[in-house]
């Protein structure tokens, strides 16, 4: 699904532009200039709407992926500024768009000079509270595109802790290119940039130095090899025989904006002059927007090269967040100067998390009064809450509290916990490196949350029909209509994949999610597009087997094919996969290495020559390839959200088909 975006102050549609190219949908722009607004309308399909919007006003901005826009600042003894804090379009007024939209991610510009001033080291103190892990950056723009200007733009981006951590582009040390890439210099000019009678007069025309450009320093024009900006006084051009003044299009052609974009002719040049120069590059926005649309297409968490830690760190986030969202709480990212992970706050009340998270089912006992120790440090100010992505006694999670005032919640409090957030829940089952099948959910004792935010809803609770007289047949039918559903969102998020090279990473993480909703209790690392050592090959996902599964689809691969790990791969192809792509997978599998399994998903599965190759493979080489198509994952989350069998069950009978119809 096609990310989108609204843009503050969006001028002449500069950030738009860049946001489009990369491929986010700009749903709405705001702007207080009418001529600007018009000439935004003129190039783009999302309507445009007046600033400054009041304080009131800022529910009507749609519901969107990315906040987008430019901060102006005066001092702030300045009307202007005054006026822009009082409403949305100041750095301090973005802060309320924040806290109301709580979009996934931010992208502000700005002028360079700005980010050492007050008004914006106190704007991303106060994203970091709301949840935003924040990135900034000057960059210059002759080395980031080869425009020969002397310019340097300011960005700030901040995306919600949970989703991919946001890194900008690397730093480029472009030449600058030759003037004419930007010039009209072959192409008719009005004459009205060759109208220079009041310059000759007062003499102020420069004398040639064989430079392309001539701008305006202190008190006469010299020639350049890089342009500044003057709406004042005009950068000129030697055409070779004669002086001019740079065009609009000229500007707007160092601005990065394409030829076809619609730039009418304007009563008011200077006005024009004057808002080309304060455009952003739309080269500069584009190479962001394309690192941004990345890092979100890669959430909800992206497991590559992250720790086990940092993943459970990023999904407890996600939980903070959404408390917040629906509740009147205010929480901050991680402060480990202040000793702790995370810190909630409602009420007058505040909560300090620890977070801890070890391989295997157990958390490791002999530490946890040393960390309680040093953890109820806290308990002067608030209450402390140790949380393990682990099972810890109960005679421990006692003692911790008995003698430190400390809680400690451990992995049966997270499963009751993510219980309202099935996506929250299910990707923490897939973190898991352990089987669950056996671990009841239940609420933490003594419940802090609970008592803080009078939570949880009763919708998560666990209801006995017998107290409640709640119809069992009722019951039934309205978890069947839940089942259904389930299997429909899934359904419809497949049909908005288009086959083919284009959507492919779409189409991965669709296979990706499906696969831990119905498999995430079976496996777990799900180590995504890892290259092989030799650097020559790839494929799109390894998963490993959770300790102490006892199912028949694992278990058999487990101890009769050697395979502790399975490879994945993922094809978007419209029409059925070759033997081709048998072959090609069949090399990523090694005995050696418990890896000897594999799953080929394709939205219309295998033909006859690919179910040949495969067995061929298995009768030959003993390795196991299992080819399934989108409508099989279907089915399988169809199994999952009835809850009466397995989803591996599915594999299973497939299996049996393998090997039974197996020929000499």
């Amino acid at each position: 699904m096609q990310m989108t975006a609204a843009v503050i102050n969006a001028g002449l549609g500069d950030l738009s532009l860049g946001l489009e190219m990369a491929g986010i949908k700009v749903v709405a722009a705001y702007e207080t200039d009418k001529g600007m607004a018009v000439i935004h309308r003129n190039n783009f399909d999302a309507p445009v709407f007046p600033l400054p919007l009041k304080i009131d006003e800022v529910k009507t901005i749609p519901r969107v992926d990315i906040l987008a826009g430019r901060v102006y600042q005066q001092p702030r003894t300045h009307p202007k500024f005054i006026a822009r804090e009082a409403s949305t379009t100041g750095i301090s007024g973005f802060l309320t768009l924040l806290d109301d939209q709580r979009p996934r991610a931010f992208f502000l510009t700005f002028r360079s000079a700005f980010l050492k001033e007050e008004p914006m080291q106190s704007f991303l103190s106060s994203a970091v509270e709301r949840g935003y892990r924040c990135a900034y950056r000057i960059f210059n723009i002759m080395k980031e595109t080869g425009s020969p200007v002397t310019e340097h733009i300011g960005v700030i981006v901040g995306v919600k802790w949970g989703e991919c951590a946001f890194e900008f582009p690397e730093e480029r040390f472009s030449a600058p290119l030759p003037p004419e890439y930007f010039l009209q210099i072959e192409e008719s000019v009005a004459p009205w940039y060759f109208d220079l009678k009041k310059m000759e007069q007062e003499s102020m025309l420069p004398h040639r130095n064989g430079k392309r450009f001539y701008c305006w320093k202190s008190h006469a024009y010299e020639g350049v090899d890089l342009v500044g900006w003057n709406y004042w006084k005009i950068p000129l051009i030697d055409t070779g025989d004669r002086f001019r003044k740079m065009t609009h299009r000229e500007i707007a052609n160092l601005k990065g904006f394409p030829a076809s974009y619609n730039l009418p002719d304007h009563k008011n040049r200077s006005w024009l002059y004057q808002k080309l120069m304060y455009a952003v590059n739309v080269q500069v926005t584009r190479q962001i927007a394309d690192r941004l649309i990345r890092s979100l297409s890669d959430a909800p968490i992206r497991e590559r090269q992250i720790s086990q830690e940092e993943q459970f760190e990023n999904l407890f986030a996600r939980y903070l967040a959404e408390l917040a969202d629906k509740s009147d709480i205010k929480w901050s990212a991680p402060n480990h100067n202040l000793g702790c992970d995370f810190m909630l706050q409602a009420k007058g009340q505040v909560l300090y998390f620890e977070l801890k998270c070890y391989r295997g089912r157990y958390a490791r006992l002999p530490g946890i009064e040393k960390i309680c120790d040093r953890f109820s440090r806290l308990s002067g100010n608030g209450k402390p809450v140790l949380v393990f992505a682990n099972e810890v006694p109960e005679s421990i999670r006692a003692k911790c509290w008995r003698e430190y005032q400390v809680s400690v919640w451990d992995v049966q409090n997270l499963l009751w916990l993510f219980g309202e957030y099935g996506y929250i829940k299910n990707e923490f089952i897939a973190l898991l490196d352990y089987t669950i099948s056996d671990i009841e959910p239940q609420p933490p004792n003594p419940n802090l949350l609970q008592e803080m935010l009078e939570y949880p809803p009763k919708s998560i609770l666990e209801v006995d029909p017998e107290i409640t007289g709640e119809p069992l047949s009722r019951m039934a039918a309205e978890a069947d209509a839940d089942a259904k559903k389930e299997t429909i969102k899934w359904e419809d998020r497949l049909r908005h994949i288009k086959p083919g090279l284009e959507q492919f990473q779409e189409y991965e993480q669709f296979c990706v999610d499906i696969l831990k909703y119905t498999l995430g209790e079976y496996l777990t690392l799900w180590q995504r597009q890892e290259r092989t050592d030799d650097s020559l090959h790839r494929f799109d996902l390894c998963c490993k087997i959770k300790s102490g599964r006892q199912e028949d689809f694992f278990d058999i691969i487990t101890h009769y094919f050697h395979t502790k790990y399975i490879v994945f791969e993922f094809k978007n192809y419209g029409d059925k996969i070759s033997q081709k792509e048998i072959y090609t997978t069949e090399k990523y599998l090694y005995r050696t290495a418990l890896r000897k399994t594999a799953i080929i998903i394709s939205r219309r599965g295998s033909d006859d020559h690919a179910l040949q190759a495969a067995k061929g493979s298995l009768r030959e080489n003993g390795k196991l390839i299992l080819c399934l198509s989108a409508l099989d994952l279907l089915k399988m989350a169809d199994i999952k959200a009835q809850g009466e069998k397995e989803p591996a069950d599915f594999l299973s009978e497939m299996l049996d088909r393998l090997l039974i119809h197996l020929e000499k």
